[in-house]
C-alpha cells in the first residue's frame, strides 16, 4: 500500500485505494480510537498519529507509517 486517501463520505470515514484496486472500504471505529479497515471482524488496523492543528500528519496501518503530503 503506497498510495491511499482517507475521507468522509455520508458521515463515515472511508479509505480509497486508487491503484490497482480502485476501491473504497469503510473505516470501522474501534474502542481504542483506532479503525479497522473494512466491515469484517479481521482486517488491517489504521491509527491516526502526529496530530498537528487538528489534522493527522501520519497514519499507522498495522504499525507501518505513512505520512501526509500535499499536492497542488
Amino acid at each position: 500500500m503506497s498510495n491511499f486517501r482517507v475521507f468522509e463520505r455520508k458521515g463515515r470515514l472511508v479509505i480509497s485505494y486508487p491503484y490497482p484496486f480502485d476501491a473504497e472500504e469503510p473505516l470501522v471505529p474501534l474502542d481504542d480510537g483506532a479503525f479497522r479497515i473494512g466491515e469484517g471482524s479481521i482486517g488491517r488496523v489504521l491509527t491516526f498519529d502526529a496530530i498537528v492543528g487538528g489534522k493527522a500528519l501520519r497514519v499507522l496501518v498495522d504499525d507501518d507509517a505513512y505520512y501526509q503530503f500535499f499536492t497542488h
